[in-house]
């Protein structure tokens, strides 16, 4: 910026008339260190303004499960109840196995009481690791969104998928161990489980939320034929 002079004294005795600073240069040069900063400038046909590249800044948005903690924490105790359930009949069926005697079978009425509980005992074991693995997926799972394509998270891995090869998402999937959830429906009519929209038993009559909306919503800008 330009210090303000005088120009002397003024015409018939007025006061002197200071020079205003010429603000057009120093924001020319602030400009001009601004534009330092960035790409070079692009070269631009005469009579043109030089033209610099926009490079995309957005950054991946990360979809995650509703209430991570809670439904974490529920499906975590309802694996340790299973598995403490199924701990406790297994000991049961020890102990009614050790009331046979050696080299005879069972009684009838033994059987009809050791066959129900030892099924019951391997069906709380499976609901048991079925919950720990959904616990497990729940506090890992996550969908991050690009503009490469999608990158889901699950409980023991996660999987890229570009844009180009889904073709749909699908909600109010069941699946043998999330249950109800969403996918992924690939060109080559496979399927991406998404964990982060594993429902809890208490919220399957409820809508798809908000960001499976959003999620359908870049699928559609992605897919739609660029200029």
């Amino acid at each position: 910026m330009t210090i303000p002079r005088d120009l002397g004294p003024g015409p018939e005795g007025h006061p002197v008339l200071p020079v205003l600073p010429d603000f057009r240069r120093s924001s020319a040069t602030v400009e001009r260190m601004i534009e330092n900063l960035g790409p070079p400038a692009a070269p631009s046909p005469a009579g043109h303004a030089a033209v610099r590249p926009v490079e995309s800044l957005r950054r991946p948005r990360v979809l995650l499960p509703a209430d991570a903690l809670r439904d974490t924490l529920m499906r975590t105790l309802v694996a340790a109840a299973g598995g403490a359930g199924a701990l406790v009949m297994a000991v049961a069926l020890v102990l009614l196995a050790l009331t046979v005697d050696a080299g005879r079978a069972p009684g009838m009425g033994l059987l009809l009481v050791m066959l129900p509980l030892g099924v019951t005992t391997a069906l709380t074991l499976l609901l048991s690791v079925r919950f720990a693995i959904v616990a497990l997926a729940t506090a890992r799972a996550r969908v991050e969104i690009s503009e490469h394509g999608l990158r889901v998270v699950g409980a023991l891995s996660s999987r890229d998928v570009a844009w180009h090869e889904i073709s749909a998402v699908r909600t109010q999937v069941v699946h043998s161990v999330h249950w109800l959830t969403a996918t992924l429906r690939l060109t080559d009519g496979t399927q991406v489980v998404m964990p982060v929209f594993d429902r809890p038993v208490w919220t399957y009559g409820r809508r798809s939320g908000h960001d499976l909306r959003t999620l359908r919503r870049e699928l559609r800008r992605q897919q739609r034929p660029r200029p």
